[in-house]
């Protein structure tokens, strides 16, 4: 997706490289706490078209380990909760 890795749990996305950030998906709570921080911002890969779920990790996170694994573990967790997305059934070649 988006050309970059991307982390998939049970087929839902919780983490991605976009271009020079880090992008993480969050559930409301842990959305708030980390759009609260400065540099954190809804990811937006379009302009007008943003993924509400998804944050882009603000530079300070990134500079820290800890936080960075923390954030992401979040993320990881929130998508696990999700119901799993079945694969879609391939069209077949005509």
């Amino acid at each position: 997706m988006f050309g970059s890795p991307c982390y998939w749990v049970n087929g839902n996305m919780f983490t991605a490289v976009h271009q020079e950030s880090i992008i993480v998906r969050l559930p409301e709570p842990e959305r708030a706490e980390l759009l609260a921080q400065p540099g954190a911002s809804l990811f937006e890969p379009m302009e007008g078209r943003p993924m509400r779920e998804y944050v882009v990790l603000p530079p300070r996170v990134l500079e820290d380990r800890e936080a960075l694994q923390g954030w992401i573990g979040k993320g990881m967790a929130y998508a696990a909760s999700l119901p799993p997305k079945q694969k879609k059934a391939r069209k077949p070649r005509a």
